[in-house]
């Protein structure tokens, strides 16, 4: 009783017959679905990527300041030979 009662309220409500409804609520379902997963996958695709420039940017910094120390110990090495030297 209480399913009759609801197909009459809800045909009251719209005045499209039933059939086209569903496939309408069906086919905005999908819709829905589908862009979903879009984002979904969108979203992964940017975690990866937020991953890889900070990967990539900590290698940087850590061949920076290797570089930065080399640059140290060989300024103080020049130093060493200069003082040897008398210059």
């Amino acid at each position: 009783m209480a399913t009759a009662e609801l197909a009459v309220s809800q045909s009251l409500m719209h005045k499209s017959p039933v059939r086209k409804l569903a496939v309408f609520f069906e086919q905005s379902r999908d819709r829905w679905k589908a862009k979903y997963r879009r984002v979904k996958t969108e979203c992964r695709a940017a975690r990866e990527q937020v991953r890889a420039v900070e990967k990539s940017r900590q290698q940087w910094a850590e061949r920076a300041a290797q570089a930065e120390r080399q640059i140290l110990e060989l300024g103080e090495e020049v130093g060493e030979l200069q003082k040897k030297a008398g210059v």
